[in-house]
């Protein structure tokens, strides 16, 4: 139906809200200028996210189903923050990532096994440009374990492992000397005992998880809810992801098809600094049919965020 059959079918053409947005799409000038801003990406909506919520499908055999109601929790979760300085002067501070649906019977350390972010799967490579071929198989997240959740005045800690460190031991004793407008009586507390039920929680509030030293993403809980008939019965389905940010990963300059897999830097064979290649195309373009190195450049492998998205 269109907007104005919808208004002519009120009584009294009193639905204010669909008068103006009739008189907005009868704007030329106003409508150009939304869909300018709608590709340079100042409206950060979901209109690019996939709702799976109701696509989960119980897994045969021995799935525990849950038979008595449960509570249950939406998490929103935004992209790392943007620190640079370059970034700081951008209007656009954060962007949707993910939501999650979880049970309130579940751990922090439940949500943690629903974060995917890029420093988690980065490379610990050095300048390769020399030696493409070395073993490049460790990523940061089996090397730097340590992260927590901060809500509601308290901190909770990662201590799954043995080399797991307390982050927030230095953001506390900074905060006791300074006027932060936070809480003195910061607590800290486990992240793998505590149930999502025993936290005091506010729908809308802003929570922090933070990991690899300083990579910060914000979440909030959107919101609390008893399950209905069209739940996932499911126990071993929780906590489900159920909309996600569309990914858009970096192509090849060269082919435009693959995936990035190297970034190089001061590259002679490219105008663009840095340029992103797949692997055929980086050796092809890069290195002799031998493998020797050809012109200048540095090399390092790349990892493109959206893969894992």
């Amino acid at each position: 139906m269109e907007l104005e059959e919808a208004i002519s079918a009120t009584k009294g053409h009193r639905l204010s809200t669909l008068q103006l947005r009739m008189d907005s799409q009868k704007n030329t000038k106003a409508k150009a200028m939304h869909s300018v801003s709608i590709v340079r990406g100042r409206f950060r909506s979901n209109r690019s996210t996939f709702d799976m919520e109701y696509h989960h499908i119980s897994k045969p055999g021995n799935a525990k189903h849950i038979v008595q109601p449960m509570t249950l929790l939406q998490l929103w979760f935004f992209k790392p923050l943007l620190t640079s300085a370059k970034d700081r002067d951008s209007k656009v501070k954060m962007m949707f990532d993910r939501e999650v649906l979880l049970l309130s019977t579940q751990k922090l350390k439940d949500i943690k096994k629903m974060i995917t972010c890029v420093t988690d799967e980065a490379l610990l490579a050095e300048e390769c440009s020399e030696c493409p071929d070395l073993p490049q198989d460790q990523r940061a997240k089996d090397v730097f374990k340590s992260s927590f959740f901060f809500i509601d005045d308290t901190f909770y800690v990662d201590e799954s492992h043995p080399s797991c460190k307390d982050l927030s031991e230095p953001i506390r004793k900074w905060a006791s000397g300074h006027r932060t407008g936070v809480s003195a009586d910061m607590q800290v507390e486990s992240m793998e005992d505590v149930t999502m039920e025993s936290l005091n929680i506010r729908l809308g509030y802003p929570y922090l998880y933070c990991h690899q030293g300083e990579c910060e993403h914000v979440f909030l809980f959107s919101d609390i809810r008893l399950m209905h008939d069209m739940d996932n019965k499911d126990l071993a389905g929780y906590p489900m992801m159920i909309n996600k940010c569309e990914a858009r990963r970096i192509h090849c300059i060269v082919c435009n098809v693959f995936t990035a897999k190297w970034i190089t830097r001061e590259d002679s064979f490219s105008p663009n600094d840095p340029s992103f290649f797949c692997d055929p195309c980086f050796r092809m373009l890069h290195y002799d049919a031998d493998g020797k190195k050809l012109g200048s450049f540095k090399a390092w492998p790349y990892t493109d965020a959206n893969i894992f998205s």
